[in-house]
């Protein structure tokens, strides 16, 4: 509840004060990941696709405040688990541009769902965590970013590091 209240008053303040909305759908690549299985055995060095975006209020589309909300979707392919991770991220994210191209995020994921096969046996995912990113504008309306987020299951955590390419679409600027 304390989440729906969270959201309610950032979007109140953000009508006022907040110069325009931007989507950035995004594609990447987990780079490297582990999963830690309590009372069990830690698994290391997964790979995989990953793609979502970033729905957002932002003071200006160059530099400045920007949150809203964010959605992913992985696949990783972990060596000596079964079947890939597969996971649905939906968190809030707060972050900051810099105007020399240079951003900075936090997210709190309150929501993270998927399924995966550890240790002989199917195990539904759901859970909680948070995310930390930086990025930078190598062209005009391309962003490069790297990810590292956090999430933990019930009897499983589950880390990993993830490069993507975004593209911020600005509307309702001044």
């Amino acid at each position: 509840m304390r989440t729906i209240q969270f959201i309610f008053l950032c979007l109140l303040f953000s009508f006022k004060s907040f110069a325009g909305i931007s989507i950035e759908p995004l594609i990447g690549y987990t780079l490297g990941s582990e999963v830690q299985v309590s009372g069990g055995k830690d698994y290391q060095w997964g790979k995989g696709p990953g793609y979502g975006g970033k729905f957002a209020f932002e003071n200006d589309k160059s530099h400045g405040l920007s949150f809203g909300l964010d959605y992913m979707k992985s696949d990783v392919d972990i060596a000596d688990i079964e079947k890939n991770v597969k996971t649905d991220d939906l968190g809030v994210y707060l972050g900051y541009k810099l105007p020399a191209f240079l951003k900075f995020y936090g997210e709190y994921i309150f929501s993270s769902s998927g399924d995966t096969e550890v240790d002989g046996r199917h195990r539904n995912l759901s859970g909680t965590g948070w995310k930390l990113g930086i990025g930078t504008t190598i062209i005009p309306f391309i962003d490069m970013n790297l990810d590292y987020r956090k999430i933990s299951y019930e009897k499983i955590d589950f880390s990993a590091v993830m490069f993507s390419l975004s593209w911020p679409i600005h509307l309702f600027d001044k």
